[in-house]
């Protein structure tokens, strides 16, 4: 939350070291990995969350990890590894969603998924709203309904959902909705 990437990276190194198959620590690295936008700490990432999904295939931080950090590995390689990619990203957030079905960043980021990746890749508006609607909180939906808004270019819309929501949210959320709404207002 701190923004301290290489000291998430040092700390989920130490951990995998004594367990290599620690979940939280692949989480750690893949966070680590995306923010640093290097294609080589990526792939690193990449082969530690296929392997954590492996051997633990009931683990949704693994499955998270290997969905975002495969995504962001195949657009930067070109839309051709982006259309190879794409069915395995979707099945993986959706697994990890579906494993914790409360987890905020597993539910945004196949909603993200859904909002972003053309129809032949898998893409669909109606499934976003769908999974929005399906969120275990109504400020989780009220986000999820404003990001949804906001690619279909209903600002305004976007707007007033985004800021109907609590003061006090969870981190992720907070995030987000404070992201969105700038993007709105710009």
């Amino acid at each position: 939350q701190a923004e301290r990437h290489e000291e998430l990276a040092r700390s989920a190194n130490q951990r995998l070291a004594s367990q290599p198959d620690d979940a939280q620590a692949v989480l750690a690295m893949a966070m680590a990995a995306l923010s640093r936008d290097d294609a080589a700490a990526r792939k690193q990432a990449l082969q530690l969350a296929e392997a954590c999904v492996e051997k633990q295939p009931n683990a949704a931080p693994c499955h998270y990890a290997q969905g975002v950090v495969l995504g962001v590995q195949a657009l930067s390689e070109g839309m051709f590894k982006a259309a190879r990619s794409a069915g395995t990203v979707r099945t993986a957030l959706t697994t990890a969603n579906e494993l914790e079905p409360a987890w905020y960043p597993a539910r945004r980021s196949l909603v993200e998924f859904y909002l972003l990746a053309p129809g032949m890749m898998g893409g669909s508006t109606a499934k976003a709203a769908e999974l929005a609607r399906a969120a275990p909180t109504p400020e989780q939906a009220r986000a999820l309904e404003a990001r949804i808004a906001m690619q279909e270019r209903r600002f305004d819309e976007a707007l007033k959902l985004l800021m109907a929501l609590p003061a006090r949210l969870p981190p992720a959320l907070t995030e987000d909705a404070r992201n969105w709404a700038v993007q709105c207002a710009l």
